[in-house]
């Protein structure tokens, strides 16, 4: 082969594989809306609705779940779809890792869920250093399948967030999702985000 057509074949080779990434990429709107305009309202737009979303990240998920929210309702993980999907895959040994605010981790529910899956349930809150607790709070609204796939939106894990209320987030996968992966290991590591026990 000429060195030209062998550069050719190279460039050729990077351009399907850097195809192939972006073809991996991708954002799709996500929605919560009140009944009964949510299934008309996201058969509009093409969207996604919020609870299937955060469904599928579980369900997709074959190592580890990352999901967050300063306001969550025990009840979501109790019953319903979105609870069966998180037990679901706590039985298959995916860790979960729950982000939320010091005082939903002292529910008596939650630490019930902490005592029933062990170390596969990991717990946090926000702790980033030299902020008062009184000024710290966590706004964040994610959910984070191994490093693929991403919800970032509005929605709180709360019956309304995910059934009632207009929300609105976007699922994004590919070179996103592991960025935010990136993220929560760096706030870990560097305990912006603290274990609860």
């Amino acid at each position: 082969m000429t060195p030209n057509l062998e550069l050719s074949a190279l460039a050729t080779s990077i351009c399907h594989n850097a195809m192939h990434l972006d073809s991996r990429s991708s954002a799709e709107i996500v929605i919560t809306a009140p009944a009964p305009h949510a299934s008309a309202l996201a058969y509009a737009t093409r969207s996604r609705a919020t609870l299937g979303v955060l469904v599928e990240l579980f369900v997709d998920a074959e190592r580890s779940v990352v999901i967050a929210a300063p306001f969550i309702q025990p009840d979501v993980f109790d019953n319903g779809v979105l609870g069966a999907a998180m037990t679901a895959a706590l039985e298959r040994k995916v860790e979960v890792n729950l982000l939320t605010t010091r005082a939903n981790l002292d529910n008596a529910r939650i630490k019930s869920l902490f005592l029933r899956f062990g170390p596969l349930l990991r717990l946090y809150y926000p702790d980033f250093p030299d902020f008062e607790k009184t000024e710290l709070g966590s706004h964040a609204k994610f959910c984070l399948s191994d490093d693929i796939a991403a919800y970032i939106g509005s929605a709180n894990l709360t019956k309304p967030g995910l059934g009632a209320h207009f929300e609105l987030g976007v699922l994004v996968r590919g070179k996103a999702a592991a960025e935010m992966r990136a993220f929560w290991n760096f706030a870990v590591h560097h305990s912006l985000f603290r274990a609860y026990s």
